[in-house]
């Protein structure tokens, strides 16, 4: 029987059949969605039995025996449903718990609440605490668990909180052209105090003036002593027991990057005890005070000033902490603070009351000065290997739906050719993947697919707003459009169209190919290695709780129907359940559930979740912590309405990996560039080994071929020996006594 459900209520211990056959002589009614029939053979009757939440409509009394089949070949009473639970439907969203933390929920009702905890070594980013709300909604968005001791989780959270959100503030002459800067905005000043005492050590001190150096290098040093408006302009200060200033805003002699970086240089341990109090004094005093409270220019409230503390916090000299409390007020009401902690005896508590709110946007904590080398690396984007797949942009990422932080899918994009819009995903720096029908169409003469040249095919990456300037996003243009050789362009019933995916080719390294970097990254293609991870990962997926979503779609609601609605400006992702092939045949009859799946949510979505056509449904790959493109998106239907299921491209399929093997080659890859490389030699090696395994074994055979057809009468003798045997001429074996009878 070609029936999902049959096994389910066998392992219930219920007989139960498809609709569509009979039972008793009556044929079957529609059977529920998401619930199933019950037999009693002795009085010949179905009952219907709803799964967890669901409750059955038009309800039944509880003396209802179930409908009987009648002699007129007909079940007795009405066809029911099984929907919703109206408690459930009430309810606020599922929720999840964050990376490496974990959420205590009462309930979700209204007023019930939802507290989140972090693991050990991992500090919560957001809201302890969230509310269920009237309209089904929580009062916030689920926190992030980032951790305070892994150096390239710490790495990403400095770069978005403190370089990416200033980088964009200031312009700079061409002596700070390594500088992500933009023409025209308010100007940016940096006051850097660094820690020199006798607790630093020389090999410490040289690691953090590396690492101020490049801090430097990126935001770029005004050539005027004024800022010239919109500039960048340092001030430095070391301090032991007392604070040094190296040099200041206004200084004539550090007007280039490297001027500053030669007077960093020249920095030397100082030695003595560590008074952070005086060294925050000397830089209201001696830099706010005396150099911008009176500058029309750069004293406005316009201007973006930052102070970036380097630090062991190994305090020697106690401090007043009331004098620290209202020095620290007063910087930063002028001022945004950041702290750097170092080492294993920091003192945490003063740090986070220095820094800026909230702390955990401004204080950071590392073990080892040694761990800067990999900070100042992340930040400046040196020595990283950008193309390894599925890692995105965010140390974490946020596990609930809503607006898509930036970097948070690095490898989200979308497309637009000839008036259609859809979205998609890269698979490595040459290769982006797409539905086919965004880069297709079927000629209505010959009835052939033609896919769009290539330069009619805009690519756009890096990007959250659909409709704001982005200075990330890039642009490029496919050199070659590449169908799946069994795509026809033809719908069925429901809009599907067989092996719907194209692979654009984006063509040369450093001519249209984009640039990868923290905001355009690959995700990984389950094939080769990843087949069986993600496969299995997918099959455990189809098998969840109705309520139980694992995976993300993000987009802007694309399609390329032209006359739907318009999509949204920003990036929203949205967690999203598989549904069991059962559930999908019933909703879709005929669906080939082995190509395709069923993707969304029982409860009704927010019209956001509709994702775009082209785009990924992506999950985690626990083992491997990537994330993997699992499939496509072939149709977006209205997720707004309950049981609106849109349907997905299974890219597990043999057609599919098959031919995307061929294409990619070793493109996707987990590893660096040489570990892939060394990977592909075993296999050569290990090819060529089953090569000459199997022609030696073929060797073998043709010997033994020989010796077998050999007649007893020519047995061949000691000292014989025997020509081997033209198998295409058809000649005889010749030895010694050849022709003798």
């Amino acid at each position: 029987m070609n029936c999902h459900v049959f096994v389910v209520c066998l392992v219930l211990g219920w007989i139960c059949y498809c609709s569509g056959e009979s039972k008793y002589g009556c044929p079957l009614p529609k059977q529920p969605m998401f619930g199933a029939f019950k037999f009693n053979d002795r009085r010949k009757t179905l009952e219907y039995v709803c799964d967890q939440d669901f409750t059955l409509m038009p309800p039944v009394s509880r003396w209802d025996t179930g409908r009987q089949c009648g002699d007129d070949k007909k079940w007795t009473g009405k066809d029911h449903d099984c929907v919703l639970d109206y408690r459930v439907q009430r309810q606020c969203p599922r929720l999840y718990p964050p990376t490496n933390g974990s959420v205590y929920v009462s309930g979700y009702q209204k007023g019930d609440k939802a507290r989140y905890s972090c693991d050990i070594g991992y500090a919560l980013e957001g809201q302890e605490e969230i509310v269920c709300l009237e309209y089904q909604a929580w009062s916030g968005l689920a926190p992030i668990c980032r951790s305070y001791r892994n150096a390239a989780d710490i790495a990403i959270s400095m770069k978005e909180k403190f370089i990416d959100r200033f980088a964009g503030m200031s312009a700079t002459s061409d002596s700070g052209a390594q500088a992500r800067l933009s023409v025209g905005k308010r100007g940016l000043d940096v006051v850097i105090l660094m820690d020199t005492s006798a607790s630093i050590g020389p090999v410490s001190l040289e690691l953090a003036k590396n690492f101020t150096k490049v801090i430097v290098k990126i935001f770029g040093v005004s050539a005027s002593a004024d800022g010239g408006g919109n500039g960048t302009r340092f001030a430095f200060i070391t301090f032991d027991q007392k604070p040094t200033i190296v040099f200041n805003l206004n200084d004539p002699t550090v007007r280039s990057v490297d001027a500053v970086i030669k007077k960093i240089d020249e920095i030397k341990n100082t030695g003595g005890g560590t008074n952070l109090v005086l060294a925050i004094d000397e830089a209201y005093s001696k830099v706010y005070m005396a150099l911008l409270l009176n500058n029309v220019q750069r004293g406005g409230a316009d201007t973006n000033r930052a102070v970036f503390i380097l630090t062991d916090a190994e305090e020697t000299v106690k401090h007043d902490p009331k004098r620290l409390q209202t020095r620290t007020k007063w910087l930063k009401e002028e001022f945004e603070i950041f702290a750097l902690g170092v080492g294993r005896n920091i003192d945490r508590q003063t740090l986070r009351i220095i820094a800026s709110e909230p702390p955990h946007e401004h204080v950071f904590f590392i073990d080892d000065f040694k761990d800067l080398q990999k900070i100042g690396d992340t930040i400046a984007e040196r020595n990283l290997d950008f193309g390894e797949c599925g890692k995105p942009g965010k140390a974490n990422v946020q596990q609930d739906t809503g607006e898509a932080v930036k970097g948070a899918w690095p490898w989200i994009g979308w497309i637009g050719a000839r008036g259609k819009l859809c979205g998609g995903a890269l698979l490595c720096d040459q290769f982006f993947i797409t539905a086919a029908r965004c880069v297709s169409e079927v000629n209505k003469t010959s009835n052939e697919t033609v896919s769009y040249p290539g330069h009619e095919i805009s690519v756009s990456l890096g990007i959250i707003k659909l409709f704001d300037q982005d200075n990330e996003e890039q642009m490029t243009y496919p050199v070659k459009v590449i169908l799946h050789p069994t795509y026809t362009g033809i719908p069925d019933q429901y809009g599907i169209r067989n092996n719907d995916v194209a692979i654009l080719d984006l063509g040369e390294i450093n001519k249209t190919r984009p640039s990868l970097n923290s905001f355009i990254k690959p995700i990984c293609f389950p094939y080769r290695r990843l087949l069986n991870f993600s496969a299995s990962l997918l099959k455990d997926l189809k098998g969840l709780e109705h309520n139980d979503a694992k995976g993300f779609t993000a987009g802007w609601g694309l399609m390329p129907e032209q006359h739907r609605q318009l999509p949204s400006n920003a990036l929203n992702q949205n967690r999203r359940s598989i549904q069991s092939d059962r559930v999908c045949g019933l909703m879709y009859p005929g669906l080939d559930t082995e190509r395709v799946f069923c993707v969304g949510n029982i409860k009704p979505e927010p019209a956001e979740c509709r994702g775009d056509v082209g785009g990924v449904y992506m999950a985690e790959l626990s083992n491997q912590w990537r994330y993997a493109a699992l499939g496509i998106n072939l149709r977006s239907y209205d997720c707004s309405k309950e049981r609106h299921f849109s349907v997905f491209l299974n890219l597990h399929h043999p057609d599919i990996t098959g031919w995307m093997e061929t294409v990619l080659g070793r493109c996707n890859r987990l590893e660096s560039v040489e570990e892939e490389e060394k990977e592909a030699e075993k296999e050569r090696k290990e090819l060529a080994r089953l090569a000459a395994e199997k022609e030696a074994k073929e060797k073998e055979e043709r010997k033994n071929v020989q010796t077998t057809i050999l007649p007893t009468s020519e047995k061949v003798a000691p000292g014989e020996t025997v020509a081997p045997i033209d198998a295409e001429a058809g000649e005889e074996p010749v030895g010694n006594n050849a022709g003798v009878n």
